[in-house]
């Protein structure tokens, strides 16, 4: 085979996808990125590739009533534009913020350029949840230019009328940072009394008037009765 490492991306790609497709078993995802890796001279070492690959099960092989489109491949599709009034701000898809360390081509862009008073911009996603169920979210994420401001990953359970259940529940960052190694998480969390949904909303929050803040968001998930793993078997290459 011609040893072109600038083809290994798009190789790798679609091995994923083929194995999102077929739900082909974590073994025969091993062999055939181990093989493609060797076929390109890599110098990885076997638990580098494995992490590959059980990043392929875990994040690629989504669960039933995960979020949609978390991986903002598809533009925003499914994700809702929520921006407060007196905040001039944008939420758009940039496939400029792809990455080399995550499997994703596409991320969220929130942000915030001027404001006159508190409020939020951000996309949301409602999803069919019912009482009782256990519930665990992630999202990786990187910001810039906060200036009385924060990124957050929000959620909210709501009855059968969209009302709100009890407090929302958050994970917050105010660090800005370049890269992608910023993981906001909630965990195991269960749907109260009269759920119908839960909301999850990927948003900058402005705390005072003239803040301004951007941030990216990707990957975002939420899985029913498991507990998100944190590990660098998420960044796919």
């Amino acid at each position: 085979m011609v040893n072109r490492k600038d083809d290994l991306p798009s190789i790798l790609k679609a091995i994923q996808q083929q194995a999102r497709n077929v739900a082909l078993p974590e073994t025969a995802v091993v062999q055939a990125i181990r093989t493609v890796s060797e076929s390109f001279a890599l110098a990885d070492a076997p638990v580098e590739i494995e992490e590959r690959a059980l990043s392929t099960q875990q994040y690629l092989a989504v669960p039933p009533d995960s979020v949609v489109n978390g991986d903002f491949e598809t533009n925003l599709t499914s994700w809702t534009e929520g921006i407060s009034a007196g905040l001039t701000a944008t939420t758009t898809q940039q496939t400029a913020e792809s990455k080399t360390l995550f499997g994703s081509l596409g991320a969220l862009q929130v942000d915030v350029t001027a404001s006159t008073t508190t409020g939020q911009a951000r996309r949301y996603q409602d999803i069919t949840a019912s009482v009782g169920q256990v519930w665990s979210f992630e999202v990786w994420y990187k910001g810039s230019a906060y200036v009385f401001a924060h990124a957050r990953l929000r959620l909210q359970w709501l009855d059968g009328a969209d009302v709100q259940i009890g407090s929302e529940i958050t994970a917050i960052s105010s660090d800005t940072v370049s890269d992608w190694t910023v993981r906001l998480a909630i965990e195991n969390q269960t749907a109260p009394a009269s759920t119908a949904k839960l909301s999850v909303s990927l948003e900058i929050n402005i705390t005072l008037a003239f803040g301004t803040g951007k941030a990216w968001f990707d990957l975002a998930r939420a899985e029913l009765a498991q507990t998100v793993v944190s590990s660098r078997a998420r960044r796919i290459i």
